[in-house]
């Protein structure tokens, strides 16, 4: 179910006080703070207390916020306000800032009286704000522009789901079975490294307890009716009627782990279990099962790309695994697939998902089930979340690109696969770039352009991010 994002709403304005007598234009700023929320709430779910303007005011909004457990704080001003004000409102506050310059006059007129002026003279505090900001350390995405130009409005919209998703990831608890596949590279992580800077917690499935959960699905009942399930959704071909069992009672434990420890996303050393008597094939199955329950899965222990795919799925409802297979130089176009398993349920309708033997991967029990099918054609994103050149300060970076989903004919080979063209339309230069910026032989991918969220939630991650 889509989350709805929930935003603090901090407004300032000193109408009053033993000097400044401005309280008769208290029901000019109400008017104007209602305008800002009625807006503000087509983003999400807006927290906010009554017009900030002293110490007490601001108190009271910060545990507002801090109760409310909002994703991001948006800072506005009516007109001015000490900037300690603002800073009492923001102690103790960890989300995302906003801080919008704006005013509901795109100019201010000639003969405009004190009290319209007073209610659009925001700037006057909001640059003492940002400077106490930026004197304490505190860092925040700035927006200018008039409150009703398009362009604030989008930029916020991007931010504010960015800082959704930022606040699901905080905690959301990754599985990892196995280890990185021996010597690639960019699967060489430090898994520290990655929890403080991307909020997850990393949770370790021994073997152990992936075998005994499949060989408690062995003829099971549970397994059976699953693969009748399955078998009206998917064409099956080839499959030896062995293989295909054990498929489906590999993809029943996988899945069976998964929702016992509420794992929000898995990254798989699939291949450690091939050897295994009891388990003894490919689990290409299991993980498209996983796709299917909203659960996003790597193969070969692939941490970094699965982090991103997860921040791909809570921004754009669904992701996926994709590696490159290959370029078409006369279509300026990337073949993008992996072996055997991806998101089926992002897979293009008109010619469905087939499960037939693996030509990848066989293990003791033989050649497991694979997926072929085609992505649906439409507008896509596909980013590469990786770790930086030697003394870069933020460590990790993002590569991004939009582009598109063409429809085209899939291969014959057992394997998910994309044709993406990117908007560069030139093969050449984005792997020029896309290499120089050191970005991996994985990739997720998802629906829609996403890159100015994902370009945000760098931000707020304090990561280098790159569109390509």
């Amino acid at each position: 179910m889509e989350r709805t994002p929930v935003i603090g709403l901090l407004v300032s304005a000193l109408l009053e006080d033993e000097w400044n007598k401005g309280g008769d234009t208290r029901p000019a700023a109400e008017s104007s703070i209602a305008r800002i929320v009625e807006r503000l709430s087509k983003l999400g779910r807006v927290v906010r207390t009554k017009l900030v303007e002293n110490i007490a005011d601001a108190g009271i909004a910060c545990d507002a916020f801090i109760d409310q457990h909002v994703d991001v704080v948006l800072v506005m001003q009516l007109s001015y306000a000490q900037g300690v004000i603002a800073l009492r409102a923001l102690r103790g506050i960890t989300v995302p800032l906003i801080v919008w310059n704006t005013q509901f006059m795109g100019s201010i007129p000639h003969d405009a009286a004190w009290e319209t002026l007073l209610v659009n003279s925001g700037v006057t505090g909001v640059t003492e704000i940002t400077s106490a900001l930026v004197r304490t350390g505190r860092k925040f995405t700035f927006i200018n522009g008039a409150f009703d130009s398009p362009e604030p409005w989008v930029k916020l919209a991007s931010l504010v789901a960015a800082a959704s998703v930022k606040r699901q990831m905080d905690g959301a608890r990754i599985g990892m079975i196995g280890h990185p596949y021996q010597w690639m590279s960019d699967l060489m992580v430090d898994p520290l490294e990655v929890m403080d800077r991307f909020g997850i917690v990393l949770e370790y499935i021994e073997d152990g307890e992936l075998i005994a959960a499949v060989e408690k699905q062995h003829g099971s009942r549970e397994a059976a009716s699953y693969l009748d399930s399955l078998k009206t959704k998917v064409q099956v071909r080839g499959m030896d009627a062995d293989a295909l069992r054990r498929s489906a009672e590999y993809a029943l434990a996988v899945a069976g782990i998964v929702e016992r420890r509420g794992i929000s996303a898995l990254s798989f050393y699939e291949q450690g279990m091939l050897l295994h008597p009891s388990v003894g094939l490919t689990g290409a199955l299991a993980m498209c099962e996983l796709f299917s329950r909203g659960v996003p899965c790597t193969s070969e222990a692939d941490l970094l790309t699965l982090v991103l795919m997860l921040a791909m799925k809570y921004l754009a409802g669904e992701s996926t695994f994709l590696e490159h297979y290959g370029m078409d130089f006369n279509r300026n176009s990337l073949l993008m697939a992996h072996d055997s398993f991806g998101n089926w349920e992002l897979a293009d309708k008109t010619a469905g998902v087939i499960l037939e033997p693996t030509i990848f991967y066989h293990g003791k029990a033989g050649a497991g089930a694979a997926a072929r099918f085609r992505y649906r054609p439409g507008e896509a994103t596909l980013g590469s979340l990786t770790v930086g050149p030697p003394g870069m300060a933020e460590r990790f970076r993002l590569i991004v690109s939009e582009g598109e989903s063409l429809p085209f004919e899939a291969r014959p080979i057992p394997a998910p696969q994309m044709e993406f063209l990117p908007d560069v339309k030139d093969v050449n230069a984005f792997y020029t770039a896309y290499c120089r910026l050191g970005g991996g032989h994985h990739m997720a991918g998802c629906y829609g352009r996403q890159s100015p969220a994902l370009a945000a939630l760098a931000e707020f991650w304090g990561i280098d991010s790159h569109v390509v």
